[in-house]
């Protein structure tokens, strides 16, 4: 009798240690990856990957895990049952300030409840792509109305923390002015007799690329003096 008492005993442990071994040896409900992250340009889709199984895979009617406040007009679907992505119709504009978070309640495929989270990133900018005329450009008039590609468009404040010109013998920057928009306008017009001023537009995304070359996603541009 106290063998099998003994004996039993002993099962009941190791069968016990073995449930606490599983218990213990996945990962925990939760998320394992959100990218983007951080200021990145033009951002084309948004993928959070989660570090157990969420779904059955295969299902198209799979409610989405996230919500934000980037993804109008775009597509999501899961990608396999721990990873879902969001397809943007098209890359955000830069000065995008984007916000997600899991849905409430969200649970993983066995039911577990996962803890709230929130996953944020911008798409930086105003940052200057071209301009024109540019740095190795001597033909700079002292009223020079400069064409700057940027991939955002700017505000007084930014243009005047990030833009400024240096002129010989001052000793001081000179603040930047936007201009109306009629002024880009009236200069592009002349692009047909401008290499250089072409040169920029095709940079910009707003002229068609030479022969072979590949097109250049659109910028904002705009007059500044």
């Amino acid at each position: 009798m106290a063998y099998r008492w003994r004996a039993a005993l002993v099962v009941g442990i190791v069968a016990a240690g073995f449930g606490l071994a599983r218990a213990g040896g996945g990962p925990a409900p939760g998320v394992a990856a959100f990218a983007p992250a951080g200021s990145i340009e033009r951002v084309e889709q948004i993928k959070i990957r989660f570090a157990t199984p969420m779904v059955a895979f295969g299902d198209p009617h799979l409610p989405a895990p996230i919500t934000g406040n980037c993804s109008a007009g775009a597509t999501g679907r899961w990608v396999d049952a721990q990873s879902y992505a969001v397809d943007l119709p098209t890359p955000l504009a830069g000065g995008r300030r984007c916000s997600y978070a899991l849905i409430a309640g969200l649970k993983d495929a066995a039911g577990a409840s996962l803890a709230p989270r929130r996953f944020a990133f911008d798409t930086g900018g105003p940052n200057v792509r071209a301009v024109v005329p540019d740095d190795g450009d001597e033909r700079v008039e002292e009223d020079q109305v400069f064409l700057l590609a940027l991939n955002a468009a700017p505000t007084p404040s930014s243009l005047a923390a990030g833009a400024s010109c240096a002129i010989d013998g001052i000793g001081e920057a000179v603040p930047l002015d936007v201009l109306p928009p009629a002024t880009v306008t009236t200069i592009v017009g002349q692009a047909k007799q401008n290499y250089r001023l072409r040169s920029f537009l095709q940079t910009a995304g707003a002229a068609p690329p030479d022969e072979g070359e590949a097109a250049q996603p659109k910028a904002v541009v705009v007059a500044a003096r």
